[in-house]
């Protein structure tokens, strides 16, 4: 250690702890900078699709309608409650029927077509159904009632 005296160690000393600080106040800053941008993402705040108390937002409430687009029933399967009035609505260019597959459960006879026809649900079971002009084709369904 020739050439050091005493008065150079106290430099370096010196030199040493600010050295020290400098690197602590960087870090600091760093941390704090850091802290600031991960707190202030805008992403974060409520785009979970969830209420404040963490909960999911109730589902829409299940359509009583069924239309008829083209030879086909929509949906032309389904699944009510006894008390349920299903709306029968004819987005087609003909005309429609939804007739029970079992004789006398229902009947909405000729809905034209733009038009729409009702039919209240008080019995359970699984029904059967068709269009009278068009089950040739496919346009049947089933509504199950419980």
């Amino acid at each position: 250690m020739a050439g050091l005296t005493a008065q150079n160690l106290a430099g370096l000393t010196t030199e040493n702890r600010m050295r020290s600080a400098m690197k602590k106040t960087l870090m600091a800053l760093g941390f704090i900078t850091l802290m600031s941008a991960l707190s202030g993402s805008p992403g974060c705040k409520n785009d979970s699709g969830t209420t404040s108390y963490g909960t999911p937002p109730p589902p829409p409430p299940a359509s009583n309608t069924v239309t008829m687009p083209g030879l086909s029933f929509s949906p032309s399967t389904l699944t009510v409650t006894k008390g349920t009035t299903i709306t029968w609505k004819n987005t087609d260019a003909t005309a429609h029927t939804s007739t029970s597959d079992t004789p006398g459960i229902w009947d909405t006879g000729n809905i034209p077509a733009g038009s729409s026809a009702t039919t209240t649900f008080n019995t359970a079971g699984t029904f059967g159904f068709h269009c009278t002009y068009h089950s040739a084709m496919g346009m049947t369904g089933t509504i199950t009632v419980r």
